[in-house]
């Protein structure tokens, strides 16, 4: 069985680096009072001694030797930026403190990480706590004779501690917070938490009954019956099976993409991950909210900690349980239909960042007013956790509901970034620039920031930005610190600005596989995305079967649902014409899924009909935007809930009749003459606008509306008819896959705080 850590040493001194675990006891520790715990520690290749033998017991450490310590044992290896000016990159405490930091586990203060300095009682019982995620505990009272010694923001973790009889007092019942902690007493700590330790790779280990297991390597097999099973980062992107195993107290997970295998005979009731490494150690709380989707107002649920932002940004996957409550801020962005007037449109948002504990809430003007074709809106708002060293800034981007502004989401411009979102993304900073000025936020600031759709394309253009060194007055964002997720975005950024370069990994885009949104602007025409991609699963991964089903289940149980629609995503099929057999019929021998669909849709868009962004500026972009401003800006001009939905039904209806099927095939051989493809378009335009009682469009707005369609479809038709129909009669199925339901429905199968049984995240 290979060892993946042969040796494990801890720090002894500020003058000398690790060293090799002696192999003899050591000579100072007979008869101290904690012989037997370092006697452990010594054997299991943890710690070690001086050169001249000693292991020094009663000697203080430093918080340079303790991160040492906790990085070696947990066998960290994601470091974070080093924004400190008293860690130098030569000395040897530097990646140790630097993974501590990434972990969550240390945090600095105001003059830097103070790795020379003496760790105090109760600094440690709050960074053991963190390391293995032991909630702080709600009151004050210790049960020490000197607990109100005790700083105010240690004495959950002191009396959580203390309750797990992982640390004890001094004599007469006293803690001593401010003494320093000695290297027996940090040992001491191990001992009495962990109660077997796990450090070699694939191994078959019968689990503690009582206590702490801590598994430290990715592979293990846990074959019998365990109270509490702690999973290090040192498992991340591992895999741990359960035999004939009940965990009976509780599993928790500090590994980021780690594989359960539970087997037979095998239950995990209560778990807990920290998706990343080492977000925290406060669970996070539910919250309802209210959110938009389309013509209505329903409600959420939200599970949020500020311990989300403890962990660095910077990491290899994506915090899952950050990404749901993402999403959930996003959809709260939505401008609010219970709201009558603009002024109060950022009801939800608003609402929502208040029940969160965030204060100075603050929205763009924009948000106050009528949508136009190029608008956009964003709000923010800021607290302090307690304890923490920096600012807290939360930033929605609003993403739905926003009516005429669909019509700027197709102004491309010929050159540079897309052109709309470009100029949303300044008018977001400009907003941010005056609320920083307006709240006078000083210093480090941690900015969450997200946003669906045209607003996670606006935010993505801000997080590059700020990647990049945009100044915002008087702050400081550093990389580690923009935590940046954004749900079915466009593409925005020009492919001359390196948007995939690792400078941006920060940055994270979820995305739909089977949505034609996150295709447009069209990567065919220069157009990508700051950051990196993460794609929902999707039929072309394995074991999708199982976990769509779990999807559904949240998908079918949000309240709405009722709007969003069946999910037939997976039931879509392509079409071709084939009068011979009823004109419009299904394709068998050209089966392919949604998402490859819309991808060679947009391919063929391009290459025969778009074909450069000269022309598409020239020829189409006006055209889309009196579309797009047209069905969504004035809602057909009706302004009753469905409008476009009951006309998008109609019309892949009406298409499929074998009468309008049959002047579509005859029309694609002739389409420019007086009976051909414009007549049948503004035929089945108009008739399925009836169908839908859509019946107030005036003749100049029908005009204008049936020759926007037929620019758009009518080069489409004629390259490629098949591809066409498909698209006519899978309207609702592509809009069903941009809906935010889905998305929300696929993080919670993998986010713990909704799903028992959570899914690991596709590679």
């Amino acid at each position: 069985m290979k060892k993946k850590l042969t040796v494990m040493l801890v720090v002894l001194s500020m003058a000398l680096s690790l060293m090799v675990p002696s192999a003899m006891a050591f000579s100072d520790t007979k008869g101290h009072w904690a012989e037997q715990a370092i006697t452990r520690w010594e054997n299991a290749g943890v710690i070690g001694g001086y050169e001249d033998g000693q292991f020094r017991p009663d000697q203080a450490l430093t918080r340079g030797e303790l991160a040492a310590m906790i990085s070696t044992i947990f066998c960290l290896s994601q470091t974070a930026s080093n924004r400190y000016p008293d860690l130098p990159s030569g000395e040897w405490y530097t990646p140790y403190m630097l993974r501590c930091v990434a972990s969550g586990f240390l945090a600095g203060t105001d003059t830097g990480a103070e790795p020379l300095s003496m760790v105090t009682r109760e600094q440690a019982a709050v960074i053991f706590a963190r390391a293995f995620m032991i909630p702080e505990e709600s009151s004050s009272e210790t049960g020490f004779f000197d607990q109100w010694e005790i700083s105010e923001w240690a004495r959950p973790f002191v009396r959580a501690m203390k309750n797990q009889k992982m640390i004890a007092g001094t004599g007469g019942n006293r803690f001593e917070p401010k003494q320093p902690l000695t290297r027996a007493q940090a040992v001491t700590i191990l001992n009495a938490a962990i109660a077997q330790y796990v450090n070699e790779e694939n191994a078959v280990v019968t689990p503690a009954e009582n206590g702490i297991t801590l598994i430290t390597v990715s592979g293990t097999t846990v074959n019998g019956n365990a109270d509490t099973v702690l999973v290090t980062p040192g498992a991340t992107n591992g895999k741990i099976t359960f035999k004939n195993s009940t965990v009976n107290g509780e599993l928790r997970v500090e590994a980021a993409n780690l594989e359960l295998v539970l087997g037979e005979n095998s239950s995990i009731p209560n778990r807990r991950w920290m998706n990343g490494i080492g977000t925290g150690s406060q669970d996070p709380k539910a919250y309802s909210f209210r959110y938009n989707c389309e013509e209505k107002d329903y409600n959420g649920t939200i599970y949020y900690t500020d311990d989300y932002f403890k962990a660095s940004a910077d990491r290899n996957q994506p915090d899952i349980s950050l990404a749901s409550a993402s999403i959930n801020m996003a959809v709260a962005a939505f401008n609010a239909m219970d709201a009558e007037e603009y002024s109060d449109k950022d009801r939800h948002v608003r609402n929502l960042l208040t029940a969160l504990g965030y204060s100075d809430y603050g929205c763009s003007e924009s948000f106050h007013q009528k949508p136009t074709d190029d608008s956009i809106a964003v709000a923010a708002a800021v607290k302090r956790p307690e304890g923490a060293d920096y600012t807290l800034m939360a930033v929605a981007v609003r993403g739905g509901n926003y009516e005429a502004e669909w019509a700027g989401n197709f102004s491309l411009g010929k050159t540079g970034n897309h052109t709309d979102f470009q100029q949303c993304a300044d008018y977001c900073m400009a907003f941010l620039r005056q609320y920083i000025q307006d709240h006078h936020i000083t210093g480090r600031v941690k900015l969450w920031i997200t946003g669906y759709s045209r607003g996670g394309a606006t935010g993505n253009i801000m997080a590059g930005e700020i990647d990049r060194g945009n100044a915002l007055p008087g702050i400081t964002v550093s990389y580690e610190d923009l935590y940046a997720y954004f749900f079915e975005p466009p593409q925005g950024v020009d492919v001359s600005n390196d948007p995939r370069n690792e400078r941006y990994n920060n940055i994270w885009n979820f995305v739909n596989y089977n949505d034609v949104v996150p295709l447009v602007a069209m990567s065919e025409l220069g157009f990508s995305r700051y950051g990196r991609d993460y794609y929902y699963p999707d039929a072309t991964m394995e074991n999708y079967s199982a976990q769509r089903a779990d999807m559904l289940r949240f998908y079918n149980a949000l309240e709405s649902k009722e709007y969003a629609g069946e999910y037939i995503i997976d039931d879509f099929q392509m079409k071709k014409f084939d009068p011979a057999n009823g004109f419009i019929v299904d394709d068998i021998g050209n089966n392919m899924v949604q998402g490859d669909f819309a991808r060679k849709l947009v391919s063929k868009m391009v290459t025969d009909t778009v074909k450069t962004r000269d022309n598409y500026v020239n020829e189409y972009q006006n055209g889309f935007r009196a579309v797009l401003h047209i069905v969504f800006g004035q809602r057909l001009l009706t302004g009753k809930e469905g409008d476009v939905e009951r006309f998008a039904a109609a019309l892949e209806k009406n298409i499929q009749e074998q009468n309008t099927a049959a002047q579509f095939a005859e029309a694609v051989q002739n389409p420019w003459d007086e009976n051909g493809l414009r007549t049948v378009i503004s035929d089945v335009i108009v008739q399925s606008l009836n169908d839908a009682e859509v019946n107030a469009l005036d003749p100049v707005t029908l005009s204008k509306f049936i020759n926007g369609a037929v620019k758009l479809i009518g080069g489409l038709l004629i390259t490629d008819p098949d591809l066409t129909v498909t698209l006519l009669t899978h309207l609702t199925s592509i809009a069903n896959a941009h809906y935010p339901e889905v998305g929300m429905a696929w993080l919670r199968t993998m986010d713990p705080n909704y799903s028992s049984n959570p899914y690991p995240l596709p590679h």
